[in-house]
């Protein structure tokens, strides 16, 4: 039947021995995927210019994560196999293991059918039992390479998942007493960061149909014939239009699977909300404001939503949408309007590509790789009005947390296309979440704007009933992974006293159960005086976490990092960072990166972090982050009013000045440094040093102004080297063979500055730069910094001295908002 579907297409069969009893085999994992991996070299000139699509069926699945894992790791096999893969299709796969691969529930069950004289191997069942340690590193090697970078193409993947359970007893003899089970459940069979679709099977017939207008079939190579599109559709792509989808390429994937998953039964005080289904299924209605307060499980919701197909509803006209969506957090990369709407098109166009050509193309000719906010929005207005664009939706996560500027330019023109709706012909739909902050609704200038909002004690009930689902999942599972498990007795006594809580969120349940999963206590008496123990808030529970952490001024030194990054630092950026910082403290001055002494793997330094911080970060994919916005809050003040920092007091004491200050000597003096053996945080200290000399204040001037002038000195080549990196990554700056004075000018380095103009007699204030033609003060006064402009025009400065634009110094301060 899949010939008919995926036209022009070869398809190949890989199979082998799965017997678990048998006849059975003694080969592991790795050997069937080594198996396949030498099947498919010795035909390799048949797919040399060919995408690969695998399917695999239940344990056929972890072979194929498997063998493409292994690849991976042989240049060779990379590039004959890896990177022909295009896409992965997984049914049933027990990925994460099974119960019914436990010793007790099958090989018990196969000895007394076939005899104690049959020998059966229960080699292949040891590497599939629940919790296998095996099957997860695997699953958290193999997820990493799938998921789409800028440094890597990513694998599509599609999980299908069984919904109705297997007669385990019939399937080994009728004279066994009856039980029913999924033998793959949900959580085995799908990846994080993938989409993940249920089937109305049981197990064995995940990969049985009874003809092509099978409805499973029919779900199946849907997908299986959208992967194929999107490869044909890549290939169809043209120079130019790869490069505009580079320049809206966003690691947005990651900011949702920072997320958890929700637990089954959860959610449901929205999913079936009455404005929700009328959004769904009413093509008219075309915006739903969602609001809780913090710790609510927003962001929990969206994932769910994006992954789990949930935005359907039922609609079979919006089966076919293009999904978009962005998780907004509060910092620089990850709070920009910009960078939201760049991810929406990326995601839109990689689902659409042919839209690319008209929509995106002519803007792309005029602006480069650098939209203005509102091209980025006129492009998306325009592709969702095309005839072929199909329904689209675009969810926005924490619109809160969007900067200022951004956020109300969002908001305004959601409302515009909200009220002119009535006109238009696009099927283009919007749900945005928030906290039900006033100012927004105040924004948005909608009347009757559609809006589910989480008050009242009928939903305040319905959220309560689903945390105590949250709590009886969390706990089990909890209990059940010790080592030996905890009886059930002790499960039930622990989600009893966990359930008398009142005002309970998501987030105080997370914490709480995160204290008793890395408690080492085992007895029900000793568990439940931990619990009695549990703070009653959650700014009560991170300063119990902070004040247990085991080296504070390390602790607070990483808090302050993390606060001040531009985006989420990576283990190995933070692992430099540290040790520049620590030998500087000492008095060490390291002059190249050869004198720092770092942590020899990821993992040692994570440890680490995990030691010094405990609960209030979260590390996924290599990358460092706060638990939540709320650990934020705790740890900074909206008014202004610090309290004094100890190892037992945390709350409101990181002054925004000092955390960038940190930040800004680790890039700086790294940026000082000779580089022999990596360069692994030049990237971030490049782009990022003058931004944080910025939000540093006066501090910054005094203890590091005459270091900013060092590396202002156009002729180094620490220079020439921060200086390019910059260049990759802003635009409108000077050229690079600028003198050391515009070079100061444009990053408002006051200091270095002063430093130039006073203690150099041969500085010419008025120096023309090539290419714009521009003067410092020019400079100084396109970005808006009037300290340093005040100094140039204290020193004599042209007021009206015109660059190659006929622009003067008084209009670049006009247009950048400063003082004239």
């Amino acid at each position: 039947m899949l010939p008919s579907v995926v036209k022009g297409a070869r398809i190949w069969a890989f199979d082998y021995n799965s017997n678990y009893s048998h006849d059975a085999q003694t080969v592991k994992i790795d050997g069937l995927a080594v198996a396949l991996l030498n099947c498919m070299k010795d035909r390799c000139g048949d797919f040399e210019s060919r995408k690969i699509i695998f399917i695999g069926s239940c344990f056929g699945g972890v072979v194929v994560a498997e063998a493409l894992l292994t690849a991976f790791r042989d240049a060779e096999r990379k590039k004959a196999l890896f990177d022909q893969t295009a896409g992965v299709i997984f049914l049933g796969s027990p990925l994460r293991g099974t119960k019914a691969a436990t010793f007790a529930g099958w090989k018990n069950l196969v000895f007394g059918i076939l005899g104690p004289d049959q020998e059966s191997s229960d080699t292949l069942l040891d590497d599939l039992k629940e919790n296998s340690s095996r099957l997860e590193n695997l699953v958290a090697e193999f997820g990493k390479l799938t998921v789409r970078s800028r440094t890597q193409a990513g694998i599509e993947v599609r999980c299908f998942y069984e919904t109705r359970k297997t007669q385990m007893s019939n399937a080994i003899s009728r004279n066994l007493p009856v039980k029913e089970m999924l033998l793959v459940d949900k959580v085995s069979a799908c990846l994080d960061c993938h989409e993940h679709i249920p089937l109305d099977v049981r197990h064995a017939m995940m990969n049985k149909y009874r003809g092509p207008e099978d409805p499973n079939f029919k779900l199946v190579s849907g997908r299986i014939k959208d992967i194929m599109d999107k490869i044909r559709a890549d290939r169809s792509l043209t120079g130019d239009e790869k490069k505009c989808m580079q320049a809206l390429s966003f690691p947005y994937q990651d900011q949702k699977d920072v997320n958890p998953e929700r637990v089954e039964g959860t959610c449901e005080w929205f999913l079936q909300h009455e404005k929700f289904l009328a959004w769904c299924q009413d093509t008219t209605k075309n915006l739903l404001w969602v609001t809780a307060g913090p710790g609510c499980g927003k962001s929990v919701l969206s994932k769910a939503l994006v992954d789990e197909g949930l935005l359907h509803a039922g609609n079979p006209d919006t089966k076919t949408a293009s999904i978009c969506y962005f998780f907004f957090k509060d910092d620089a990369e990850r709070g920009s309007g910009i960078n939201a709407l760049r991810s929406i098109l990326h995601q839109l166009f990689k689902q659409k590509p042919w839209l690319i050509k008209e929509h995106a193309i002519p803007d792309y000719e005029i602006h480069g790789p650098k939209f203005p906010f509102s091209t980025l929005w006129n492009i998306l207005i325009k592709a969702a009005s095309d005839a072929k664009a199909g329904p689209i939706i675009c969810l926005f996560d924490a619109l809160d947390e969007c900067e200022l500027s951004n956020r109300n330019s969002l908001i305004n023109y959601i409302s515009s296309f909200h009220r002119d709706s009535k006109t238009s012909t696009s099927k283009l739909k919007f749900i945005v979440t928030s906290r039900p902050y006033n100012e927004l609704s105040i924004e948005f200038k909608v009347d009757d704007l559609p809006s589910i909002r989480l008050d009242g004690n009928e939903l305040l009930e319905n959220i309560s009933r689903e945390i105590d689902l949250v709590i009886a999942s969390e706990i089990t599972r909890i209990c059940s992974g010790r080592s030996p498990p905890l009886d059930d007795g002790t499960q039930t006594s622990l989600i009893q006293h966990l359930k008398t809580y009142n005002n309970r969120t998501y987030l105080w349940v997370y914490l709480m159960l995160q204290e008793i999963s890395r408690s080492l206590e085992s007895t029900e008496r000793r568990l439940t005086r931990l619990i009695e123990t549990i703070p009653h808030s959650v700014n009560e529970a991170y300063g119990n976490i902070l004040k247990r952490a085991t080296k504070p001024d390390q602790a607070q030194r990483v808090l302050r990092l993390i606060l001040a990054a531009e985006r989420p630092l990576t283990l190995t950026e933070m692992n430099i960072a540290l040790e520049i910082l620590d030998m500087e403290e000492n008095g060490e001055h390291p002059k190249s990166d050869r004198k720092l002494e770092l942590d020899r793997t990821e993992a040692e330094f994570q440890r680490k972090i995990e030691d010094f911080c405990g609960l209030f970060v979260s590390i996924v994919d290599q990358k460092i982050y706060l638990i939540h916005q709320t650990a934020k809050e705790f740890l900074t003040s909206n008014n202004g009013i610090l309290n004094s920092w100890s190892p037992s007091c945390w709350k409101n004491t990181f002054a925004h000045e000092a955390s960038h200050l940190e930040a800004l000597k680790a890039c700086m003096w790294y940026l000082q440094l000779e580089f022999r053996i990596s360069r692994s945080f030049l990237s971030y200290a490049s782009i990022n040093w003058t931004f944080h000399y910025q939000q540093a204040g006066k501090d910054a001037d005094n203890e590091l102004g005459k270091d900013a002038l060092q590396l202002c000195d156009t002729t180094s080549q620490r220079f020439s080297l921060w200086f390019q990196e910059l260049s990759l990554e802003r635009w409108g700056l000077p050229p690079v063979n600028s003198n050391d004075l515009i070079i100061a000018c444009t990053f408002g380095l006051t200091t270095a500055v002063k430093l130039l103009v006073e203690g150099k007699s041969n500085v010419n204030v008025d120096c023309k730069g090539a290419m714009y033609d521009r003067t410092p003060l020019s400079w100084a006064a396109r970005n808006g910094h009037e300290a340093v402009a005040k100094l140039l025009l204290e020193q004599g400065a042209e007021v009206d001295a015109r660059d190659a634009d006929d622009r003067t110094p008084l209009s670049h301060a006009a247009e950048s908002g400063a003082a004239a």
